[in-house]
């Protein structure tokens, strides 16, 4: 069932993406304000999360992490 992170990811927009078009929509200033924030939150979530766990932040960095990418690998 390979398809199925994409249907998690599709809900997950269909579920969300009406709060921020009805606030696009009816109040503009509050809907750009409201996507800053989303933004803002998304991004320092994969900070910490990257941090936290030390995870391979570019490509570049993969040949020399292969050790601990190999360990993720079944």
């Amino acid at each position: 069932m390979e398809w199925s992170w994409y249907l998690a990811n599709d809900m997950q927009f269909y579920v969300i993406s009406p709060l921020f078009l009805i606030t696009l929509w009816r109040w503009p200033k509050d809907g750009y304000s409201l996507l800053g924030l989303f933004f803002c939150i998304t991004f320092t979530c994969n900070f910490v999360l990257t941090y936290e766990y030390d995870l391979v932040v570019c490509i570049g960095n993969i040949i020399a992490n292969t050790n601990d990418i190999l360990k993720f690998v079944p």
